[in-house]
């Protein structure tokens, strides 16, 4: 079961960001959270919404990858010239 709120490691760790970052994001306003005390808590909805950002940047890697290799296969013996 999912849970409905994480704290700012959990959603630092899930992330693959720093736990600063986190805290930028809420100064920022660029994530959605709670106040529990003196901690924060991020909503899950928001991670989500962030995970699937980051998929559209993994996408995007894919291409460019797909692109370099394109690109060394097809001029990779003029590219070695240039060292």
């Amino acid at each position: 079961m999912q849970k409905e709120y994480y704290s700012t490691t959990e959603c630092a760790e899930l992330l693959k960001v720093s736990r600063i970052t986190v805290f930028n994001w809420i100064k920022q306003k660029k994530i959605l959270f709670k106040k529990s005390g003196k901690n924060y808590i991020i909503l899950a909805s928001e991670i989500d919404k962030l995970l699937g950002s980051r998929s559209l940047r993994d996408e995007e890697k894919s291409r460019l990858r797909s692109f370099v290799n394109m690109l060394t296969k097809d001029y990779g013996d003029f590219l070695r010239t240039l060292d």
